[in-house]
Formats: C-alpha cells, sequence, structure tokens
C-alpha cells in the first residue's frame, strides 16, 4: 500500500522532469533558429560600424561618449570577446547576440513562471520568445540590442 501515490503526485514528479526537458529543448530550437547559416550574411552597415568601434575603443570613455551615441559597455564585451577568443569571423563575432538570445529564452521562462506561478505560463513565454522575429534578428545582428533585451528580462525576473 506504501507504493501507492496520488495522480497529482506522480504528475508533479513528471512535471519536474518535464519541464526543464521542455525548456532545455526550447533553448536548442531557438540556438538553432538563431545560429542556422549565419555566417552566410555579411555585415551591414551597422554591424560594420560596431565592430570598427569596438577594435578602436581605447577605454577613454568620455571622449567615447561624445563620439558615440550608444553606451560603450557592448563595445567593451566585445573588445574583450575578439581578444579572449581571437575572432574574426561573421559568426564568431555574432555569437555575443546568438547567445544572448538563446539566454532570453531560459530567462523568459523564469519570468512567466515568476509571474504566474505557472509552469506552464512560462513554457508559452519562451515558446513565443524562442519564435518572436524581431528577436531572431537581432539575435543575428553584431548589435547590442540582443544583450539588452537579456539584461531587460533578468532586469524583470529580479
Amino acid at each position: 500500500m506504501s507504493n501507492l501515490k496520488f495522480p497529482l503526485e506522480t504528475s508533479r514528479s513528471i512535471s519536474k522532469i518535464f519541464t526543464p526537458l521542455c525548456l532545455l529543448a526550447l533553448m536548442g530550437l531557438a540556438a538553432f533558429i538563431r545560429g542556422y547559416d549565419l555566417d552566410r550574411y555579411y555585415f551591414t552597415g551597422d554591424e560594420a560600424i560596431h565592430l570598427i568601434l569596438a577594435k578602436i575603443f581605447d577605454g577613454d570613455w568620455v571622449s567615447f561618449c561624445t563620439r558615440e551615441s550608444h553606451p560603450p559597455f557592448y563595445y567593451i564585451l566585445l573588445k574583450k570577446y575578439m581578444a579572449v577568443f581571437g575572432v574574426e569571423s561573421r559568426l564568431g563575432l555574432r555569437m555575443i547576440s546568438l547567445i544572448s538570445g538563446v539566454m532570453t529564452v531560459g530567462v523568459g521562462f523564469l519570468v512567466g513562471h515568476r509571474i504566474s506561478a505557472s509552469r506552464c505560463v512560462g513554457l508559452l513565454g519562451a515558446f513565443l520568445l524562442v519564435t518572436a522575429p524581431l528577436l531572431i534578428d537581432q539575435s543575428q545582428q553584431l548589435r547590442g540590442y540582443a544583450l539588452l533585451i537579456l539584461l531587460l528580462f533578468v532586469l524583470v525576473f529580479l
């Protein structure tokens, strides 16, 4: 008799396994959608400007902020990324945006789960983030917008 479990207990234990697997699958799908054939596209004018600014950034915040309308955080991050990994390929340089876009899906699940106290709502929100065309586009560009979206979701979660 002690081995009998109520259906609710069984569904909770299945949900504890099923939810992380679904989230992992959604994040994998997000990585595939955002990263598929990413190096095929050449840099746009804005991406090339961002790359040049990251390369010439010398750490002088004051003079940089007087010349550029964007905050220097993304340029600093991109410059450090290029220095550490020695990346010059289109795919490699866009990895910060791609990783930020994939992580946004995970944080979006956490936000949905916290707001609604439902894992289903969290998974639905994560699915919508996976398939949102604007987020896919921002995750494929050498720009700081995917990182900004991720940081905004983290802020909402906190």
